[in-house]
């Protein structure tokens, strides 16, 4: 019994599921191109970016190669189209190109990064109504007979533990919740 009741509480309720992690260790991409390019995930399932080694943030082109990053005139972060490349492998210009956008890029990461997390606070934030509910409330039982488990309560016992006030059997300390002065229809 409290196996079923368990799952059909877990069915029916809203559980707030926090983001996970990123991978922490750094994965060797093969990219499109044929080079390979060791990098990073970062961020969670509700804000992500993939960065080189060294710190800096790339996107794939339409190719699926990867680049720097650059923000464009609608703080938008596009490709650049200069291509990523391994700590080791960089030349000056492609280095001194990448540390020319840290500031705009962490700047444009952080406004979208903050407009991510207001998205999803709104989305975990239950509505609240501004008046109580009236009228009669139904609620939804659902019973289940398994085929390798018979059944050995009545269909009084889970009315007493749907319906009756102070309900005590098998541990329980009353049943569903009421308010005084509530009327219900049992069904």
């Amino acid at each position: 019994m409290r196996e079923n009741v368990l799952i059909v509480i877990v069915l029916l309720c809203n559980i707030a599921i926090n983001a996970a992690p990123a991978w922490p260790d750094s994965v060797l991409v093969n990219q499109s191109d044929g080079t390979n390019l060791w990098v990073y995930d970062r961020g969670d399932e509700f804000y992500h970016w993939v960065e080189t080694t060294d710190g800096y943030v790339i996107l794939k082109n339409v190719d699926g190669v990867f680049e720097y990053a650059f923000v464009d005139k609608n703080a938008q972060l596009l490709p650049s189209g200069v291509k990523a490349q391994n700590v080791l492998s960089k030349n000056t210009d492609e280095l001194n190109y990448a540390k020319s956008q840290v500031v705009s890029v962490h700047n444009a990461m952080t406004e979208i990064y903050n407009e991510s997390r207001e998205e999803v606070q709104r989305l975990r934030t239950p509505h609240i109504p501004s008046s109580p509910v009236t009228g009669v409330r139904k609620i939804l039982t659902i019973l289940v007979d398994f085929t390798d488990k018979p059944i050995t309560y009545t269909t009084n016992d889970f009315d007493a533990l749907m319906n009756e006030i102070g309900y005590s059997e098998n541990g329980n300390a009353g049943s569903t919740p009421r308010r005084e002065h509530t009327y219900h229809r049992r069904i």
